[in-house]
């Protein structure tokens, strides 16, 4: 029983890929994300802009309402959220919510700090 022990030498693979194409391939993943511009910060032309749902937001009050109609009443944006503040009659409050929840990148409509004047 004079066997010697058995030395296994492990000889490293070559790799499919490169380190190196692996480390583009991932670097041109995170490019792609980072070039698409989040709903809620697209700008009035597509551009990136950090209000720019609170800015479509007003763009389409002002092209569903009279100046005097909205006068009172100031758009903002907290994320996703568009807000609300302001006077608006009772009559409008609700067609306002309406049309600002369909802005594209809008999840919710505050209202919190609305007051509703009668007509």
């Amino acid at each position: 029983m004079g066997s010697s022990p058995t030395t296994l030498e492990l000889k490293p693979e070559k790799a499919t890929t490169s380190s190196r194409s692996q480390v583009f391939g991932t670097v041109t993943t995170q490019t792609c994300l980072l070039q698409t511009i989040p709903p809620e910060r697209v700008g009035l032309n597509g551009e990136y802009d950090h209000g720019g749902l609170a800015k479509r937001v007003q763009l389409a009050f002002q092209q569903a309402f009279s100046s005097e109609q909205i006068q009172a009443l100031s758009v903002s944006q907290r994320g996703r959220v568009v807000v609300l503040k302001g006077r608006v009659s009772q009559s409008l409050l609700q067609r306002i919510v309406e049309i600002a929840a369909k802005i594209h990148g809008a999840t919710d409509v505050e209202t919190y700090a609305v007051t509703s004047i009668e007509d």
